[in-house]
């Protein structure tokens, strides 16, 4: 997901500009990607009683880093579309609900 994420963080911006509406979108479908990876992750982690996938927790480290990508694309996302279509959008209200999820 890392490489992925590198390349996605630069392409997109390149096709359609780092301000695009279309790069917002895009932004909030791989943080819909990142956090169902979590949801995947923990839910293998708790099916194996608090061991996590390969044994003793190996996968936190990928975790933190699929999180840190999440919150950081649905951030970018909300400030691209509050520039656009304003704060009280509901694209932006869409993306500080997921934000906020996350901090459960």
């Amino acid at each position: 997901m890392q490489n992925c994420s590198a390349l996605f963080k630069f392409l997109l911006p390149c096709r359609y500009g780092s301000t695009s509406v279309e790069y917002g979108h895009d932004l909030m479908k791989f943080a819909d990607v990142a956090m169902a990876q979590v949801e995947e992750w923990c839910q293998t982690h708790l099916e194996e009683g608090g061991t996590g996938a390969g044994g003793g927790g190996g996968g936190k480290p990928k975790l933190a880093t699929l999180c840190e990508e999440a919150r950081r694309s649905l951030g970018e996302a909300e400030r691209i579309f509050a520039a656009h279509y304003g704060e009280e959008d509901a694209r932006c209200a869409e993306a500080r609900e997921k934000m906020a999820q996350m901090q459960l």
